[in-house]
């Protein structure tokens, strides 16, 4: 008999917040749906009813498919649970894995019957009726797989289709190939419902509204003809990727209706000859006859003469094996003069300004050598530049090069730093070491949270996220952080650090904040910071403050009809619900956890970024409510005597605008 374990208190009912509300019901219907197969098999093993082996992979599949939807949607409840109700979250939690690894075992019990060999089945396996082994037939060619890419989605659909009218199996087992061959995205996308009533035409519905949609699978192939990675020298296979992956684009392109007639052939054609190494570029230029507009046929058929010539001369080049020594001797009586091979200017002329399009490398544009440190940090997010080597491909932290900042010795290059006037700094205010020692001060630094009081009747939403902290004994607990790209240090406030028990450092780093508001910090922490969105992980060297910013936003929107894609996985499901932050992630990792995604709602409505944590909201929305009052969060505090002193009094009204709204701002 399991031990028991202590009442768990009812969960309130959150009438308050529909959404939470929802999440709940959400959750109980997958637990409902595992409960109601373990009743199944149950029933089934005392009346001796014989289940299919095709039966059983369909319940295999729901079970799983209603982990994953119990699990995210706990997940979101944690994240929007007040912190005295996690416990009882975790307890439900516990509970559905018990239920879970019950009904697992039941099955894989069932499966290992069904596949046993007759002389091992059990009696009632032969007293009773033969059971009913429902087997797929083979196919001639594998079933293709669909990722979730919206391109991807038309010739996923006409060759999985065609596959299953030459079948034929019935729609359980057509349902159980159709969910198999959905990877990545995809997965889980057709719902528990469909499953369990083996509803065939139901789930290709679903499925052809969430990809079939033909404005997405257009911008999409569009996207990619415009991402085409510029080759970096003279290769024929990278010669032949190019070449391959411009013309599935067009030839898809084609097929949805959209051929290359003017305007649109001659963007192909440019978008196509800028990704060519210089060498190919200059041999395509003098193929063509300069009077006249070129040709997308024309160019093609060029390109492909060409890879067919780049393959030929790599073919006949003489292999040197990485043991063979190459000789340098010269002939009796002739003396070595000192020789420097230089590369540079081989390796210069392949290279295509990003900023300028000229024939040198992007640190040694005179545009950009001219802009402001501001100006060029945003000119490297425009062209989607790496912010430590100014070449493009790859992010900050995936960088292979080993140089940094020659000023800071940060991951950033020297052309993207910025360098600020030092504040002075009395003795007396200078930490201490467990030694005694002061700790030396370090050069001031920036920090806000990029709020500002937008115009009346409009609600600024910054990026906020729900991020992954491990504690000292290892426990992983969720915080609401705030990404900052005006900040140049990451804070995390004193009450995380006591809740994940983490030591502390002495520092001694002057703040200086909006409106040249001074400020200090005294201490900080390592934190292992990761996400439930994907594998990122990192470990965040983080400043200690009392309070990191107010709370954001200031009032509660209502979203039921911003429309919001679905499949969207939120960073932050309670973005709309003002909340306190309790971290700041600044910019030496902001634009490492952004990623390339962009979704715009509307143009009265904010914009979706895709980040490591989930998507992200950010902009104005124009709410049309123009008495609300609005105040700046900033994260720098003032000091009296070395006391912070917060601007909101416990249980009073805004300084900042004397109204109960209790923006928390400080």
């Amino acid at each position: 008999m399991p031990p028991k374990r202590t009442p768990v208190k009812k969960v309130p009912d959150p009438a308050d917040d529909g959404e939470l509300r929802a999440l709940f019901l959400n959750r109980g219907a997958a637990q409902r749906n595992v409960s109601r197969i373990q009743t199944i098999l149950e029933q089934a093993e005392a009346d001796n009813i014989e289940l299919t082996s095709a039966k059983i992979k369909v319940y295999q599949r729901s079970v799983e498919n209603a982990h994953t939807e119990y699990t995210r949607f706990h997940q979101q409840i944690i994240a929007m649970s007040p912190s005295d109700g996690l416990e009882e979250q975790e307890e439900c939690y516990l509970k559905f894995l018990d239920l879970y690894e019950e009904v697992s075992v039941l099955l894989g019990s069932w499966s290992e019957k069904l596949t046993a060999p007759p002389s091992q089945q059990p009696p009632c396996a032969t007293t009773n009726q033969q059971p009913i082994i429902v087997q797929s037939q083979s196919f001639r060619a594998p079933l293709p797989t669909f990722d979730g890419r919206y391109e991807a989605w038309p010739r996923f659909k006409a060759m999985f289709q065609d596959l299953m009218q030459r079948s034929s199996d019935s729609d359980a087992v057509k349902l159980y190939h159709l969910e198999n061959s959905l990877k990545g995205e995809a997965t889980g996308v057709i719902d528990l419902e469909t499953l369990q009533n083996n509803n065939y035409q139901r789930a290709w519905d679903i499925l052809e509204e969430r990809f079939g949609n033909k404005r997405l699978i257009v911008e999409s192939h569009i996207l990619g003809l415009l991402n085409m990675k510029r080759m970096a020298k003279k290769s024929s296979k990278d010669l032949r990727s190019l070449i391959d992956e411009c013309t599935r684009h067009v030839e898809n392109l084609v097929k949805l209706g959209q051929p290359l007639l003017g305007m649109s052939e001659l963007l192909v054609v440019t978008v196509l000859t800028r990704a060519l190494d210089d060498q190919t570029r200059e041999l395509w230029e003098a193929s063509i006859d300069q009077t006249e507009l070129p040709e997308y046929e024309q160019t093609i058929e060029f390109l492909k003469q060409r890879c067919v010539i780049l393959e030929r001369c790599e073919k006949s080049a003489p292999i040197v094996s990485p043991n063979s020594k190459i000789s340098n001797q010269k002939p009796p009586g002739s003396k070595l003069a000192p020789s420097k091979t230089s590369h540079a200017a081989a390796v210069t002329s392949e290279y295509m300004c990003d900023f300028c399009s000229g024939q040198h490398q992007n640190y040694k544009c005179s545009n950009f050598l001219k802009m402001s440190v501001d100006q060029r940090q945003a000119k490297v997010k425009e062209v989607n530049l790496c912010f430590n080597c100014l070449r493009k491909g790859h992010r900050g932290a995936a960088c292979s090069s080993d140089k940094s900042c020659s000023k800071c010795s940060k991951k950033h290059h020297t052309l993207l730093h910025f360098e600020r006037e030092k504040p002075e700094v009395k003795p007396t205010d200078a930490p201490k070491t467990p030694e005694g020692k002061p700790v030396p001060a370090v050069q001031p630094v920036n920090t806000s949270c990029s709020s500002s009081i937008p115009p009346p009747g409009k609600q600024v939403f910054l990026m906020t996220a729900m991020v992954n902290l491990t504690a000292k004994n290892g426990q992983v607990h969720r915080v609401r952080a705030l990404l900052d790209s005006g900040s140049q240090i990451n804070v995390i406030s004193e009450s995380v650090v006591q809740r994940l028990k983490l030591p502390k450092q002495p520092a001694n780093v002057p703040v200086i904040g909006v409106g040249g508001n001074k400020s200090k910090m005294h201490h900080k922490v390592v934190v292992r910071m990761t996400s439930n969105y994907s594998d990122y992980a990192v470990n965040v060297e983080c400043l200690t403050t009392p309070k990191v910013a107010g709370t954001v936003p200031p009032v509660s929107v209502n979203i039921d009809a911003w429309n919001i894609p679905p499949g969207i996985l939120l960073a932050d499901a309670a973005f709309h619900c003002p909340n306190e932050i309790e971290m700041l992630i600044g910019a030496g990792l902001f634009f490492d956890v952004l990623k390339q995604g962009q979704i715009r709602l509307s143009s009265t409505l904010p914009t979706l970024y895709e980040t490591q944590f989930g998507w992200v909201v950010a902009g104005t929305y124009d709410d049309q409510d123009d008495d609300r009052p609005v105040c700046a969060n900033i994260v720098v505090q003032r000091w009296i005597r070395g006391v912070p002193e917060a601007i909101l009094r416990p249980g009073g009204n805004c300084r900042a605008c004397n109204d109960k709204h209790r923006g928390r701002t400080v």
